[in-house]
């Protein structure tokens, strides 16, 4: 820092902690590699942060000498339905053999590194990203060649790394099999969050023969062998193989091996009983989600009934399983008092006396009456719930979230809403259904419009509802005078809800209905339905359909004119009572 006239120059140094405050404060690479030039003084520092977290292993084989590898495009997927920003777009290979010499430049940055950590989190958010974005951040791929040779070089306890979250693709046919990520683990690793996907040659897509437990990947082996010898205080563990499965034994054996994990997740390959059983005794176990084994694989020598401190500080559990019972199976031994949200996943068809079995479970857990806050259930093949299956789960009044998603709608009344409304008044999100077709019977759908009103009465922090209704018409929405069943509400406290889906009832008459749910929920931003958004161009041809859809499509800018009413005459009421108590 230089202070002074012309004539009288007085230099005064930056102090060393205010460098560090400026590296560490900057958020922009390039400005920290702008001040890693300036001074010594801030180019330790800025090292410090530009190294501390990388996106991927690339900027290690970038700090090589330029002719020891060289940057190839990867042709595009012959298969027109396999976008090409879901694949890396270069390559990065060999031009000569490697030597201890081209890692000279990276044994100076080595020590800053601490964590590995792609810019998009999972490669599901990748793919959905817009192309722009996605291919902004797409990093690039290193050669199955340029692996081999790294591996014969690369130091052993070269990094101290924390977080190692890495994806990337394999291909089983070229041999291009998962990197040799445990060149990279060390015994201060803490969190191990990896994606393999296996994809077919040329097409794209997924491969088939990761769907058994047969495929081997050697890479992939070893990693788990040497998993818990490398990395004994690691304490989150995340595997996922795309669409399939593989490596089970070896992945099972692995987190046998850890005692001090609190987060697991492995959604595609089912593990063993011996490791479910394990991760069952694991004192600080908080976060759990797995592929549960087939239920002819639970054995009674393995998984004793009713063993006591199973799960005992389990907080958030999902289950994904071929069957219902499966997950039953498991959720009998939870014994964690502060267990919040529970998901399952279920492939197969299951009865309603199948999920009320679930739900019974669920209902005599410690935590169900003080602690649980979440329940999500999704089905991939059952068709509907009966009315009296969600009975068990209402006396958990500390509900704050119920999906039913999947293909599986609930049978609800408005006795039912009522019951759920009353039991539930801290309920933030309830679906009751995700989509509904011209196949769903209609003497399945139950509820009135009125049902709606338990909701605006008794759940003052709703923000979306999805319920099935039955058809409105001028007569369902007219609500008797006289009427005692359904709540008065007041119309001068809005409520807050903001989504409401309400399935393929019949419209007569957008605007009856417009102005019966802005006197509900004032605040809707989304409307929900299912019927389609297309019309035939020729308007005389329309069927009865057609002009019910047209008055869904109608219905949220009517809805909107009334709630600007509506809002004006609460201004104007408010603005009147302060006259007077003005007077």
């Amino acid at each position: 820092m230089v202070t002074g006239t012309a004539s009288s120059t007085t230099v005064v140094p930056i102090p060393p902690e205010v460098a560090h405050a400026i590296c560490m404060n900057t958020v922009s690479l390039n400005t920290l590699a702008c001040l890693a030039r300036t001074s010594q003084l801030f180019h330790r520092y800025s090292r410090q942060k530009l190294w501390h977290t990388l996106p991927s292993f690339v900027p290690i084989i970038r700090t090589m000498p330029p002719d020891a590898y060289r940057l190839e495009c990867n042709a595009k997927p012959s298969d027109p339905c396999i976008s090409a920003r879901e694949l890396p777009a270069a390559t990065l290979k060999a031009t000569r053999h490697l030597t201890s010499e081209d890692l000279a430049r990276f044994l100076l940055y080595a020590p800053f590194v601490r964590r590995i950590v792609p810019r998009y989190k999972d490669w599901w958010s990748w793919k959905s990203w817009a192309p722009l974005s996605a291919d902004r951040y797409r990093d690039d791929d290193v050669s199955p060649e340029l692996w081999e040779m790294l591996l014969s070089i690369w130091p052993s306890h070269l990094l101290d790394l924390e977080v190692l979250e890495y994806k990337q693709v394999a291909y089983i046919d070229w041999k291009a099999y998962a990197h040799p990520l445990h060149l990279f683990v060390g015994p201060s690793l803490q969190t191990l969050d990896f994606t393999v996907l296996y994809l077919r040659d040329l097409d794209g897509h997924p491969d088939d023969r990761i769907k058994d437990f047969t495929t081997q990947d050697p890479k992939l082996e070893v990693l788990f062998r040497l998993l818990p010898q490398l990395a004994p205080h690691l304490r989150t563990f995340a595997f996922d193989s795309g669409w399939g499965v593989i490596a089970r034994d070896a992945l099972s054996a692995a987190l046998c091996g850890f005692s001090q994990l609190t987060s697991v997740k492995v959604n595609r390959t089912a593990l063993h009983m011996q490791a479910v059983y394990h991760l069952s005794t694991l004192p600080a176990l908080r976060d759990l989600e797995l592929r549960l084994p087939p239920r002819e694989e639970v054995v009674s020598e393995v998984w004793p009934s009713r063993t006591p401190g199973t799960f005992a500080a389990l907080r958030k559990v999902v289950l994904h399983a071929q069957q219902l019972d499966e997950c039953i199976d498991l959720l009998e031994h939870v014994t964690s008092p502060a267990l919040h949200a529970i998901a399952t996943h279920v492939d197969k068809s299951s009865s309603t006396a199948t999920f009320e079995a679930l739900t019974s479970v669920i209902s005599t857990l410690p935590s169900s009456t003080m602690s649980l806050r979440s329940l999500t259930f999704v089905f991939r093949r059952t068709d509907w719930l009966a009315t009296e299956a969600l009975n068990l789960l209402l006396p958990l009044s500390a509900l704050e979230e119920l999906v039913l998603s999947g293909g599986v709608y609930a049978i609800v009344n408005d006795a039912t809403l009522c019951a759920m409304a009353q039991s539930w008044p801290k309920i933030r999100l309830l679906t009751l259904f995700q989509w509904m077709d011209d196949e769903t019977p209609r003497h399945t759908i139950q509820a009135t419009v009125h049902g709606l009103r338990y909701f605006a009465q008794y759940c003052p922090d709703l923000k979306r509802l999805d319920v099935p209704l039955s058809d409105i018409s001028a007569e369902t929405l007219a609500l008797p005078a006289a009427c005692t069943t359904y709540p008065q509400l007041d119309t001068w406290r809005p409520h807050v809800l903001e989504e409401l889906h309400v399935g393929k009832p019949r419209l007569h008459n957008e605007a009856a209905l417009a102005a019966y749910l802005s006197s509900l929920f004032p605040a809707l931003g989304l409307i929900e339905h299912c019927w389609d958004d297309s019309f035939p161009a020729d308007v005389t041809s329309w069927t009865e359909e057609d002009w019910i859809q047209d008055r869904w499509c109608a219905l949220q800018e009517v809805y909107d004119a009334f709630v600007t009413i509506r809002a004006q005459e609460r201004s104007w009421h408010a603005e009147r009572i302060q006259s007077l108590i003005d007077v």
